[in-house]
């Protein structure tokens, strides 16, 4: 044997015992990595097995919660209910509205109540699993994305209301800076933009809401648009009338009344729109005839000579709370002649169409608020004449007046403007040549918008005589006098498009010399005229961040009232300073409001009703009713009723073994329609689903 093979070959020996060894090595790292690489699938597995559990679970808790606000409200249009539980057997654990879930909820609707949320079992074949949820009724907070954030206006906008009523935001500067921090998508979002704002956590504020149009009295009515010009409104003449029909109105010739009273309520112009609207009680903001009154004299003079004379005052009487810079002048036709035997020499000349300025540019009336009145005053003479002893003269008188604007006839009496149809008096027998009065001889108007009838018989007019207050030029004693039973004569026309639908409460009801002034009621201890449900102006329909009448939230109703102007007419505190409504003020309609809504209302008109609000403006009764209404008129576009919003904690809760279980929490936003649809369903979705842990 070759010496030199076998050493080569001794060196060969142990190689296979190496290579196995390696191999060895080899396939424990890759089983290593193979096990520690299935246990982080299984991990992962388990993990995603234990995500879809979490959200399948936590789906079905806002599944049940859902279930449970439709059975528990049904077709009422508020929740009875703050908060609505889950019921079971046993309670949540303590910590189920601490950490991180404070932040995702309004504090408001918990103070009050005993929150105390219990597990629910899944069905069977689910062993160990169980879920849980906490509803909370938001239907009445502030949305933080639009409410508040501007000055108080007319009740148009939303962003009029007062937020720093809100004992969390608390004054004016807070407010700003909640508005300007906007847009919010969470309440936990709000809370940390305003962190340095608000004092704490948001109590009454919510970061959505929508209020649909058409919905009262727990039916979608289809609301008629009020706003728009004149030809746009007598494009809706149809839509308007009938709805006036449906809110009480009934008459057919109220309802045509009402009609043109608006487009008169809302043209630019002084003039009428058509001349023969001067014999009716349309009108515009013009100056009106009230009141004539003549005066004749005989005067004897130097020479056995006498002169008669005649005086003749012309009333005009301005009822509009809002003053007018236009020039009005008065023309004044007067015929006179003598009733036999009074000689011709005796009876002073007639007067045709003579025209004196009104005063009422001068009187100050465009500078300061009305109502206003003046007088106007014509002298008839004629030159001393040679008389005879014994003669008699009498006088006869027919007159007539008008208000004119330019070369427009604004104002007549009567109308049509004719000699036929002038007032007719006759002065009493002066024998000569006695130094005498013929007496005073007038009329005063029961109403100066139906001034164009001169009928005394069962007309608008009321004749002088020695036992009633008449006859005191520049008194207004028809305002105290028995034939005016409504005692508040203010008018207003806008001469512009409404800015809310509480605006109707200016437009005169009816056609009828009864009604005197009585204007569509919308704010009364009596029936109301329910305009409020069946119109709607587009630019005050803001459907977003409007407050929901039937909250039972005090400090969002004051909100609404807090800072309200108790204008006579919309804008009247840009001319002269009005009374508002103070924080405690705002408290107290708060309150008085909410002690109404107890039952919930789903018909704003019935908001008109409220007499205790009426009192609470007005507790020494110095507010003009229009100032009164101002408390509805600006606040009803801020308020409705169709909203049911939800704030919902979910928690869902798995036993994994004896002593250890995992536990979800995740919260919901849900929006419901009180208005059921044409199927009896009351459409409902989820705005927002976060699952809180993971």
């Amino acid at each position: 044997m070759d010496p030199e093979f076998h050493h080569r070959a001794g060196d060969r020996r142990g190689v296979a015992l190496i290579l196995v060894i390696g191999m060895l090595a080899l396939m424990m790292v890759l089983g290593v990595t193979f096990s520690i690489f299935m246990r982080s699938e299984r991990n992962a597995a388990g993990n995603f097995r234990d995500a879809v559990q979490k959200r399948e679970l936590l789906q079905v808790a806002l599944a049940r919660a859902i279930d449970a606000i439709e059975t528990s409200i049904g077709n009422a249009v508020y929740p009875s209910w703050g908060i609505l539980q889950s019921a079971g057997s046993t309670d949540v654990n303590s910590s189920a509205l601490s950490g991180s879930v404070s932040n995702w909820i309004p504090w408001s609707v918990l103070e009050a109540t005993n929150v105390a949320p219990k597990w629910c079992a899944c069905p069977a074949g689910t062993s160990g699993i169980r879920y849980s949820y906490l509803v909370l009724n938001c239907s009445g907070l502030l949305d933080a994305n639009f409410a508040g954030g501007g000055s108080r206006g007319s009740g148009t906008n939303v962003g009029e209301i007062q937020t720093a009523a809100l004992s969390e935001v608390g004054n004016v500067a807070n407010a700003a800076a909640l508005a300007a921090n906007r847009p919010y998508e969470t309440l936990q979002e709000l809370g940390v933009k305003t962190g340095a704002t608000l004092s704490g956590l948001p109590k009454n504020l919510v970061i959505y809401s929508n209020f649909p149009t058409n919905y009262s009295g727990g039916a979608d009515l289809g609301l008629v648009e009020l706003s728009g010009n004149v030809a746009v409104l007598e494009g809706r003449k149809t839509e308007i009338t009938n709805a006036l029909n449906n809110s009480g109105i009934t008459l057919a010739a109220d309802q045509l009344f009402i009609f043109s009273n608006l487009l008169y309520y809302v043209d630019q112009s002084s003039d009428p729109m058509t001349p023969d609207d001067l014999g009716s009680p349309l009108t515009k903001s013009v100056p009106m005839i009230n009141e004539v009154r003549l005066t004749n004299f005989v005067t004897m003079v130097v020479g056995g000579k006498c002169s008669t004379f005649v005086q003749v005052d012309v009333e005009w009487f301005y009822p509009f709370v809002k003053g007018s810079a236009e020039k009005f002048i008065i023309v004044c036709d007067v015929e006179i002649s003598g009733v036999t035997p009074t000689k011709a020499i005796y009876v002073p000349p007639s007067i045709v169409s003579v025209s004196k300025d009104s005063g009422f540019n001068t009187a100050g009336p465009f500078t300061q608020v009305g109502p206003c009145y003046d007088k106007v005053q014509f002298s008839i003479s004629m030159a001393p004449v040679s008389f005879t002893s014994n003669d008699t003269v009498q006088l006869s008188y027919k007159i007539g007046a008008k208000v004119m604007r330019g070369g427009t006839i604004v104002d007549a009496t009567p109308y049509p403007y004719t000699s036929a149809n002038y007032f007719s008096t006759t002065g009493s027998v002066i024998t000569l040549p006695m130094s005498l009065s013929g007496g005073v001889k007038g009329f005063e108007c029961i109403d100066p918008r139906f001034n164009w009838n001169t009928s005394t018989v069962g007309g608008q007019w009321v004749p002088y005589t020695p036992l009633n207050a008449n006859g005191t030029i520049k008194s207004q004693n028809w305002i105290t006098g028995q034939l005016h039973k409504n005692k508040y004569f203010g008018m207003y026309v806008a001469g512009g498009p409404l800015q809310n639908v509480g605006e109707l409460s200016y437009l005169l009801r009816g056609g009828k010399p009864s009604d005197k002034w009585n204007s569509i009621k919308v704010f009364t201890t009596n029936s109301v005229d329910r305009v409020l449900d069946y119109f709607v102006i587009a630019t005050s329909t803001n459907r977003r961040g409007l407050v929901n009448i039937n909250t039972r939230s005090s400090e969002v109703l004051a909100s609404v009232f807090s800072g309200l102007k108790l204008e006579a007419f919309p804008g009247q505190s840009s001319i002269v300073a009005v009374n508002e409504v103070v924080p405690d003020q705002a408290r107290d309609l708060a309150v008085a409001l909410m002690k109404q809504t107890q039952s919930p209302v789903n018909r704003m008109s019935d908001y008109g009703t409220n007499v205790v609000l009426q009192s609470i403006v007005n507790p020494t009764g110095i507010l003009t009713p229009f100032q009164t209404e101002s408390v509805l008129r600006e606040s009803a576009g801020l308020l409705h009723f169709r909203q049911n919003y939800f704030i919902v904690l979910l928690y869902a809760n798995k036993l994994k073994s004896l002593n250890n279980s995992a536990e979800w929490t995740a919260v919901a936003e849900i929006w419901r329609d009180p208005l059921a649809n044409a199927q009896g369903i009351h459409p409902c979705f989820v705005r927002s689903f976060k699952i809180l842990n993971n």
